[in-house]
């Protein structure tokens, strides 16, 4: 019988203590901007700023219904962490003022895209040369 009674009083303790066991939620953000002087996506999380440039046509598409959406799914599934990285100094002077300012107090990353075109930023006439 004390055996027994034992038993229940350590079974009530561990539910007891277990019912005061609180879960705590971990989470995190990602923030995404765009610079419209430089055509560059900019990913800030709360301690990393990737910043990604891109081309005439996806800069374009930012503007429409549904389209910086698609740029931020797309950086996040084929550009973080798979495209080579490049730390940027917050001291170098070709970092956009906007830029700077979004990315304060945060690691700077450029993601070097092989597929990116610098001449791509610019729109091309259709009309051709003349």
């Amino acid at each position: 019988m004390k055996m027994e009674k034992l038993m229940l009083v350590i079974s009530l303790l561990g539910l007891a203590a277990a019912a005061d066991i609180r879960t705590t939620t971990i989470g995190g953000a990602i923030r995404f901007y765009f610079d419209h002087t430089v055509n560059d996506l900019v990913a800030a999380t709360d301690s990393k700023c990737y910043i990604v440039p891109l081309t005439y046509a996806e800069a374009d598409h930012v503007h429409t219904s549904g389209g910086l959406e698609e740029l931020e799914l797309r950086m996040m599934r084929e550009w973080m962490g798979t495209l080579p990285e490049k730390s940027v100094y917050h001291t170098d002077r070709a970092v956009p003022p906007l830029i700077q300012q979004w990315c304060t107090r945060r690691d700077m990353i450029y993601l070097a895209r092989a597929d990116f075109n610098p001449s791509s930023t610019t729109p091309v006439s259709p009309l051709g040369k003349r």
